[in-house]
């Protein structure tokens, strides 16, 4: 799955137009919704969260939407699978920032099933 944004003075339509013969050369799916734009401010993350578990369906929904019920905010996640053939484990690690402080997450983590290790790894922010 790819997601961009991309700013152009033309509509929807016209955008799925332009994207027609490459959709039909590599076989691809397009979605295009309209977003209002602005700039956004950036955050900083202040938490890692590293998640390690056997390779499921579910693990990601899991850990990501215990985090969402308490209002941390995901900026990064990046994922891999490691061990072998037999006995896959799902690696991910989550940058983020904890909107309603560390307690509440470390509740929610605490939450998850057993089967998944869950380390919480607060960020000191230097700021000059």
């Amino acid at each position: 799955a790819i997601m961009m944004m991309v700013r152009h003075a033309g509509d929807p339509v016209e955008i799925m137009g332009l994207l027609e013969s490459l959709k039909k050369d590599l076989n691809l799916k397009v979605h295009i919704d309209e977003v209002e734009t602005a700039l956004h401010r950036h955050q900083d993350a202040d938490v890692v969260i590293s998640v390690h578990g056997a390779d499921r369906p579910g693990i990601v929904a899991q850990v990501t939407q215990a985090l969402a019920d308490v209002g941390f905010n995901i900026l990064d996640l990046r994922s891999d699978v490691a061990g072998t053939t037999d006995k896959p484990i799902y690696i991910m690690q989550i940058e983020g920032k904890a909107r309603n402080g560390l307690d509440s997450i470390q509740r929610a983590l605490a939450s998850l099933p057993k089967d998944i290790e869950v380390v919480l790894h607060p960020i000191d922010m230097l700021r000059g």
